[in-house]
């Protein structure tokens, strides 16, 4: 038996400096290969980010080592609620607990962890604000 119809959603999150207008046409290229086939926009997200060199990431890593943690900056994905900061102007960034099972029944973040990281939070709000 052949089925009528097929649906298929695409997550697709672009890196910064890569726009929906570079990446469209490509996408386009493959479906025209299927005449019946259409594309339907369900919603787009702008990539957006923080200069990896900007001034919290500096108070937020010289803290950090101050307590005995050097952290290495990355990327961080859409899923965070930096985005919404981000979309007002207002340059974001994440320092918390490492991944352990994060969204799943058995998420767990480690005592000393969530320490570390409040102190470091709150040396950095602290140094930031005194500005």
């Amino acid at each position: 038996m052949i089925p009528r119809s097929c649906t298929f959603e695409a997550d697709i999150r672009l890196p910064p400096g890569l726009s929906i207008n570079e990446v469209m046409p490509h996408i386009q290229s493959i479906i025209e290969s299927y005449p019946e086939a259409k594309i339907e926009d369900v919603r787009y997200d702008p990539p957006l980010w923080s200069p990896p060199d900007g001034d919290m990431v500096k108070i937020i890593r010289r803290n950090a080592r101050i307590l005995g943690v050097d952290p290495k900056p990355i990327i961080s994905l859409g899923g965070s609620d930096l985005k919404f900061w981000r979309r007002l102007g207002i340059p974001s960034y994440y320092y918390g607990p490492t991944n352990h099972g994060m969204g799943t029944i058995d998420e767990y973040v480690e005592v000393e962890e969530l320490l570390h990281i409040t102190k470091v939070h709150l040396l950095s709000a602290y140094e930031y604000l005194k500005r």
